[in-house]
C-alpha cells in the first residue's frame, strides 16, 4: 500500500496525555507522578459513589458529585475526570464545615398524583453531611485501590507476551485456543470497580507509551515517515478518544500488530520523491517496551500513598492547632 504525504506535516511533541495543562516546564518523573496520583484518587472516589449508589445513600452520592463540579462523575469509564489536582481535591473537602441538607417530598395518601380530590401531603427529610469523614473514607478507598494497583502495573510485562504469544499462534495455527484468557482473576476482597480499574489503567497506560513513541520518532530523521504514519493510525483508529470503550488498550496492541507493512511516499517541495518501509509491528514493540517503563514510573510514586496520605492528615491537623486559622475558622462560623 503506497500513501502520499504533503511535506511539512510534523508530528506534535506535546505530552497528548498532559491531562492538564498547569503551564509548568516538561519534568517526565513529575508528570507520571500526577497522573497516576490523579488516577488513584478518581477511582477512589468512583469507587465510593458506586457504593453510596447501591445502598441508596443518595444525600452523600448527590453531594460528593456537586463537590468542585463533578456532576457525572459516577458514569465516566475513563482517564482525566477529575477538575483539579488530587491534593487540592481531597485537602479542601477535608476543610469543609458540616453541612445540612433538607429535602421536601410530596406523597398522596389513598390516591395518585393528579386525582384533583386529594390533597398532596408535604414531608421533609433532613440530613447532615461530615465532609471529614467522606475524605477519609475516599482516603482508604484510594490506598486500597493504590494496593491494587501495586500488583497490576506489574502484569504490563505479561500482558506483552501475551500479545506476542497470541500473535504468533495466529500466524502459526490460524487459531488460539488461549484467546480470551485473563490474566487479572478478582477476589471477594478486592475493591468493587478492580476489573474497570485494570481495563482503564491498561488504557492509560498503553496512552502515555503511545504518547512517548510518537514523541521518540518524531525527534528522530530516519523515523520521520514513521512518525507520520503512525499519527495518522492513532487518529484514525481513535482508541483513546472513546470514552467507555472496554479493552481499548488490549484492542490498539492487537491491531498494530495485525497491520501489515507498507510503503510511505513523500513528495518534497521540489518535486522529488523518497519512499520509506513502515514497520508497524515495530513501533508496536516499541509501545509494549515504554509502557512497561510507564507501569515501572507509575509503581514508583505509588510507593508514596501512605507518605501522601499521612500528609494529607498532617496538614490539617496543623490547621486546626494554628491559633490564626482556628480564629479564621471561629469568625467564618460566627459571620
Amino acid at each position: 500500500m503506497r500513501v502520499s504525504v504533503s511535506p511539512g506535516r510534523k508530528c506534535n511533541s506535546a505530552l497528548h496525555m498532559s491531562l492538564r495543562d498547569r503551564g509548568e516546564p516538561f519534568d517526565e518523573r513529575g508528570q507520571m507522578k500526577r497522573m497516576i496520583k490523579d488516577f488513584v484518587t478518581q477511582r477512589a472516589v468512583q469507587t465510593y459513589l458506586f457504593t453510596l449508589e447501591q445502598v441508596g445513600d443518595r444525600n452523600a452520592f448527590e453531594w460528593i458529585e456537586g463537590y468542585m463540579g463533578h456532576h457525572g462523575l459516577s458514569r465516566v469509564h475513563g482517564y482525566g475526570a477529575l477538575r483539579t489536582g488530587w491534593q487540592e481535591y481531597l485537602n479542601g473537602m477535608m476543610r469543609l464545615p458540616e453541612q445540612t441538607i433538607t429535602k421536601k417530598a410530596e406523597y398522596y395518601r389513598g390516591g395518585t398524583k393528579g386525582n384533583p380530590y386529594i390533597q398532596p401531603k408535604t414531608i421533609e427529610h433532613t440530613t447532615t453531611i461530615a465532609p471529614r469523614k467522606l475524605t477519609n473514607t475516599i482516603l482508604e478507598l484510594r490506598a486500597q485501590v493504590s494496593s491494587e494497583w501495586a500488583q497490576d502495573l506489574q502484569l504490563i510485562a505479561r500482558e506483552n507476551e501475551e500479545h506476542w504469544r497470541h500473535h504468533l499462534a495466529m500466524i502459526t495455527n490460524g487459531t488460539d485456543p488461549l484467546q480470551g484468557h485473563r490474566l487479572l482473576e478478582p477476589r471477594d476482597d478486592d475493591s468493587v470497580l478492580r476489573l474497570d480499574n485494570y481495563d482503564l489503567l491498561e488504557k492509560f497506560c498503553t496512552h502515555v507509551a503511545c504518547t512517548q513513541v510518537t514523541m521518540e520518532l518524531a525527534t528522530s530523521k530516519d523515523d520521520e515517515h514513521q512518525c507520520m504514519w503512525f499519527k495518522n493510525f492513532l487518529e484514525k483508529k481513535a482508541h483513546f478518544s472513546q470514552e467507555g470503550t472496554r479493552g481499548a488498550g488490549r484492542q490498539f496492541i492487537t491491531d498494530m500488530l495485525n497491520e501489515p507493512p507498507r510503503v510511505l511516499t513523500r513528495i518534497s517541495e521540489d518535486g522529488a520523491s523518497s519512499m520509506k518501509l513502515i514497520d508497524p509491528m515495530d513501533i508496536a514493540a516499541r509501545i509494549m517496551a515504554q509502557r512497561q517503563i510507564v507501569a515501572e514510573r507509575w509503581l514508583e510514586a505509588l510507593e508514596d500513598t501512605e507518605e501522601d496520605q499521612l500528609n494529607i492528615h498532617r496538614g490539617f491537623m496543623k490547621e486546626c492547632f494554628d491559633v490564626s486559622s482556628l480564629r479564621a475558622t471561629l469568625e467564618r462560623l460566627l459571620g
